[in-house]
């Protein structure tokens, strides 16, 4: 089976999420822009199908489906690998290697045995009269397969996976062996591995595809769960009860209910506030001997709650992640905060200063250099994560060290960076991250606040475009907050791990349709995700180009 995985087509890749335009000194345009006319943008085509490894905790979460906790236990995913920012997009476009084929050949093996030590009375059902009894193999593979494969299975598949079972159970003399071989096989099946998605001709739209029911549920499930289709999903899909928006709507509510939607919900925002390098942060030693991994872990889940509560514990206008006073805080993060010193975790104010996730430690460690902060890597976190915009890598002849000042004279980071945008050939990246990075100088390199700099108070004022001015972080916060880009960026990142690709040009309407239904829910952003779930984009494609 090995080589049917080999087989799978390598697509390409790209690098940073992909904007609308290349930096300049203009703003690039926002597709999902509500001000820019719905006749300038270009017909409804969706993008094609093509098949996506389903990426680590799926993995683990399809094979616990199947077998059993007991099968998941021993199961260790190969790495996710992402592209344009996100795991799913990279499971779509990136070949599997051949080390991945082998992790994946060990897991199957190592989970079929200890699904059956485990739980051999559940998973066969039947009575063998013999080691190579094939009625009794065969009712097994009619209950395994199609919940392996996620749809119904055909009499061909059910035949072939049967001799799978027979053929192994008659070469060891053992019943259970030729079920051990069989769950095995179906762990390596490119229908189990992969979210493969051909979908059936559309009547409406000629040379269009629309997902089957079955892959429709899949879909749904995974973007939302992580998970494989449940019980309700797949009688829903059976019934044909996803051929309409208001089916789908109604399943998609009913998945974001689930205790598996926060956790879903928790790896996607891990995703795009890049959380999961909190980790292994370090910093340096001398100037940071207060740092270490258990803060950065609380750092983490600092922001993982605030995301959280906005998003499902006291649902309200998710835009409030930037304006919010409220966090969390335990231990270790209260006392690097300066406040009072919690026990546990529990909710806390912020103090003037500091206001939403920017303002949060996780943000300003990450954006920072081990030594320095840093007003660059922040302010292209706003650029390429809030507003999909693409800052591309300076080119290779350019000096990226900041000038040092002259002897006996002192400098802020702020001034130095200033000088190095005067560079030509700097100006047009810089003069987009830097400006809304000044805003942040108010904060080290850990998110602690400073207000000297070389021994200079520290300047965090400025503009953000035509936006308007502010004087410091909470206020650039404040402006973001209202940039309808900020949200639209966020569909379109949501789009993309929902469905595994970059979204194109040719998407732009429905896509847009699903941000303005979700302002005019009040930017809930569980309705952002049944917008997007219901939306043309996402239940269409094109085929595969032969």
């Amino acid at each position: 089976m090995r080589w049917l995985l080999l087989s799978l087509v390598f697509f390409g890749c790209e690098g940073t999420i992909v904007g609308p335009t290349a930096p300049s000194t203009n703003t690039p345009v926002d597709p999902l822009d509500p001000t820019v006319p719905e006749v300038e943008l270009p017909a409804f085509a969706p993008a094609t199908l093509r098949p996506r490894l389903l990426l680590g905790t799926q993995y683990v979460n399809a094979v616990t489906d199947l077998l059993g906790p007991d099968a998941a236990r021993p199961v260790v995913p190969p790495r996710d690998v992402p592209v344009n920012g996100l795991a799913a997009v990279g499971a779509t476009m990136l070949e599997i290697s051949s080390s991945a084929v082998n992790e994946y050949e060990s897991n199957a093996y190592l989970a079929a045995s200890a699904a059956l030590a485990a739980r051999r009375s559940q998973l066969i059902t039947c009575t063998p009269s013999s080691a190579t009894d094939a009625t009794c193999m065969h009712s097994i593979a009619e209950r395994f397969v199609p919940r392996a494969f996620r749809r119904p299975a055909s009499n061909d598949e059910l035949t072939r996976w049967t001799s799978v079972g027979i053929t192994a159970a008659t070469a060891y003399d053992d019943f259970d062996k030729g079920v051990e071989f069989l769950f095995a096989g179906l762990l390596q099946s490119p229908a189990f591995l992969y979210i493969d998605e051909t979908g059936e001709a559309d009547p409406a739209n000629p040379g269009r595809r629309r997902l089957t029911s079955w892959e429709l549920a899949t879909r749904l499930s995974f973007f939302l769960t992580n998970a494989p289709p449940d019980d309700l999903l797949r009688t829903a899909a059976q019934n044909g009860e996803l051929a309409t928006e208001a089916g789908i709507r109604t399943q998609a509510a009913r998945l974001l209910q689930k205790p598996e939607a926060r956790v879903a919900m928790t790896a996607l925002f891990d995703e795009i506030f890049e959380l999961n390098g909190l980790d292994h942060l370090a910093k340096d030693a001398v100037k940071f001997p207060n740092f270490d991994a258990a803060l950065g872990r609380s750092m983490k889940e600092e922001t993982r709650r605030t995301l959280l509560d906005l998003a499902f514990d006291t649902p309200t206008d998710f835009r409030d992640m930037f304006t919010r006073r409220t966090t969390f805080v335990d231990g270790p993060l209260s006392r690097h905060y300066g406040m009072p010193s919690a026990t546990g975790w529990m909710t806390a104010q912020l103090p003037p200063n500091r206001a939403g996730i920017l303002t949060q430690a996780s943000f300003l460690s990450l954006m920072s250099h081990p030594s320095a902060n840093s007003p660059t890597y922040r302010g292209r976190f706003i650029r390429e994560k809030l507003l999909c915009q693409t800052i591309p890598a300076p080119p290779p002849e350019v000096s990226t060290t900041l000038p040092e000042p002259p002897p006996n004279t002192q400098r802020t980071l702020r001034q130095k960076v200033e000088l190095h945008m005067q560079a030509t050939a700097c100006q047009g990246c810089h003069t987009m991250m830097d400006p809304p990075g000044f805003a942040f100088e108010g904060f080290d390199a850990t998110g602690k606040v400073q207000t000297l700099d070389d021994g200079l108070p520290v300047d965090t004022t400025g503009s953000f475009e035509d936006k308007g001015s502010f004087t410091d972080a909470v206020g650039l916060a404040a402006i973001l907050r209202e940039d309808t880009r900020v949200m639209s960026c966020l569909t379109r990142v949501v789009f993309r791990q929902g469905t595994g690709h970059v979204d194109l040009p040719t998407e732009a309407r429905p896509l847009r349709a699903a941000s303005e239904a979700f302002a005019a829910s009040g930017y809930r952003y569980q309705s952002l995700l049944v917008e997007l779930a219901a939306s043309e984009a996402f239940r269409s494609g094109l085929s595969e180009a032969p």
